[in-house]
């Protein structure tokens, strides 16, 4: 199944009443578990304007939804092959009963849902959620896991739902996810893969876990680029995997760990030279600004990235801002190869 966005919004020419009526039967009819609207107030309101965005493949699938005021409910699906995990992004006085048991649910609450008994919502304009479906077959998951899963409580404040999860449902969404939808479904499945296998306790597969190692790498690295220690061994011993298994992780990549934070260090190198003040600092300063040991190092470095000398980029500006371009452009392909865009910089 070749992956498909599509974006959803109440024709504006409608009726309020049959804008709730045209939203109750797109929302009955995408999710895999039907779920049946009701209004809350006696009117709709002529303002009345869901929207939502679906992405989907194979064993994949997520929706993104601004809701107005509805009361929903669905019937039990034991037979859901999906383990789903919602992010309440905004949730205004919003109420869930699951599983017979009702409980508000708070902006920010990241939990799996649970459709395996009958239950429902009633929210009142504002609720924003975006839920992840994946196929618990591609995890392979037992019931007695899943069940787990799904009775554990809001899990916000766990390091992987608030370092990767969060930031990757809150950028989603960008100008070019239309050319990037193939590889959206791998990454958010491999995040999910090591939200699992860290909630569980058991190993993951390496292969489904390899998008959400790079990125987690990726993100160290740019955030501790200054720190004249890091290099393999520290990253490795950091990531609790061998040397070996470190350069493996990233041998198929555009640019390879060791390649990517030596742009990164020249990338902040040269544009710290072409800084209105740059020829007042000494280039000691700015090689340990840049994570560089020494000035040799940022030398070479410079003359590895750019093909241009220390002197020919501080004599021709023009030229050094064009270098500066490449380095950007090449660290912005990498990460959009590893899904940066969809956890921040770091």
């Amino acid at each position: 199944m070749t992956a498909q966005l599509r974006q959803y919004r109440v024709p504006p020419e409608l009726r309020p009443e049959e804008k709730f009526e045209h939203w109750r039967n797109w929302y009955g009819s995408a999710v895999e578990t039907p779920m049946r609207l009701e209004r809350t107030e006696n009117r709709v309101s002529p303002e009345f304007s869901p929207r939502a965005v679906t992405f989907a493949s194979a064993d994949f699938s997520l929706i993104e939804v601004h809701n107005e005021p509805v009361a929903a409910s669905w019937k039990s699906n034991p037979d859901s092959e999906d383990l789903r995990l919602v992010y309440f992004r905004r949730a205004p006085k919003v109420t869930f009963c699951l599983a017979g048991v009702t409980e508000p649910v708070d902006s920010g609450c990241v939990r799996f849902l649970d459709v395996s008994h009958s239950g429902g919502f009633h929210a009142p304009s504002g609720l924003h959620a975006v839920q992840v479906n994946v196929s618990r077959s591609s995890l392979e998951l037992d019931d007695a896991s899943h069940s787990r899963l799904l009775r554990l409580p809001n899990l916000s404040s766990h390091p992987l739902v608030a370092g990767f999860v969060v930031p990757a449902l809150m950028n989603w969404r960008h100008e070019e996810i239309d050319r990037e939808a193939p590889g959206v479904a791998s990454i958010f499945k491999s995040i999910v893969a090591s939200l699992v296998s860290s909630l569980l306790s058991v190993p993951a597969d390496e292969t489904a876990l390899g998008p959400a190692k790079r990125q987690a790498i990726r993100k160290y690295l740019r955030a501790n680029y200054r720190n004249l220690g890091l290099g393999p061994d520290s990253v490795a011993e950091r990531f609790n995997m061998s040397r070996r298994s470190l350069f493996h992780l990233f041998e198929r990549e555009q640019l390879p760990m060791g390649a990517y934070l030596r742009t990164i260090r020249a990338s902040e190198a040269l544009r710290l030279l072409l800084e209105p003040h740059a020829r007042h600092v000494p280039f000691a300063e700015i090689a340990r600004a840049s994570g560089f040991s020494d000035v040799q190092n940022l030398r070479r470095a410079l003359k590895d990235s750019t093909g241009l000398t220390t002197r020919e980029l501080l004599q021709h500006e023009e030229l050094a801002r064009q270098s500066l371009t490449g380095l950007q452009r090449s660290l912005s392909i990498a990460r959009r190869d590893a899904a940066e865009r969809y956890f921040g910089a770091g």
